[in-house]
């Protein structure tokens, strides 16, 4: 047994703690990709739901050359963002929503949590504190308009309408989009998100495969054991198929 083993050793006796040499697939989502497909090269990563930038900021860390493009529709949570990240070049920022079709709609904000926002329009999906009109695009005439034509990483996170965004990207999802991250509810008592196989039915349709499962997190509201939501990751089968672990 080596000085280093030995050391290990030591000082997870005294702290409790596990070291790690690598995280374990399945925490970082950027990681497991590099991972498995060790020439793969991010260019382009589209944030919907950009929120203040927390996914923005660890990713920017992580791929300094990527350029990654920040959506975030309510106002007053758009300018922190852009507080946050606005001294990197590469990121930019767009203060729209993304949706289904283009035009404009009410964005709730939520009672549990005013950091959240979403499109859903259901009375028993939110309580709403605030109400404010946002122009929506679709994810299609958004990348048309920006000069996008291929997508490496697409992290999408509204609040229950993630499955509207992904049906705004019907020419994107043939064949321009290598990544998909999504948030889903993983029980039927979460109305909230949209269920897990509904977006997992409707992706393996267009060509995607799942790839991992990412931030779970059980049922906080009601402090029980079971799985609240999940983020789901898929990859594209062209992309899939193509690689080889």
């Amino acid at each position: 047994m080596g000085l280093r083993t030995v050391l290990k050793n030591k000082i997870e006796k005294l702290t409790g703690l596990i070291i790690l040499k690598n995280l374990p697939f399945g925490i970082d989502p950027i990681a497991d990709i590099l991972s498995l497909l060790t020439h793969y090269s991010f260019g382009t990563i589209i944030d919907v739901g950009a929120n203040t930038g927390q996914i923005a900021m660890r990713v920017i860390e992580k791929l300094p050359e990527a350029k990654i493009h920040c959506i975030e529709p309510w106002f007053e949570t758009f300018q922190v963002l852009r507080t946050n990240l606005g001294k990197h070049k590469n990121i930019f920022f767009h203060q729209i929503a993304i949706g289904e079709k283009n035009g404009e709609l009410d964005l709730f904000q939520g009672e549990i949590d005013s950091t959240m926002q979403t499109l859903a329009n259901n009375d028993k999906l939110i309580q709403r504190l605030k109400t404010n009109k946002v122009k929506v695009q679709t994810l299609d005439d958004f990348s048309n308009q920006n000069g996008i034509k291929h997508i490496n990483y697409l992290k999408i996170d509204t609040e229950g309408y993630d499955l509207n965004v992904l049906k705004g990207a019907e020419k994107l999802l043939k064949q321009s989009i290598d990544f998909i991250e999504v948030e889903a509810g993983m029980n039927p008592r979460n109305k909230y998100h949209v269920p897990f196989f509904d977006l997992k039915t409707f992706l393996e349709e267009k060509g995607y495969l799942m790839f991992g499962f990412y931030d779970q997190v059980h049922e906080w509201i009601e402090q029980k054991p079971f799985l609240r939501r999940s983020n789901l990751l898929f990859i594209s089968r062209i992309l899939a198929d193509n690689h080889k672990m």
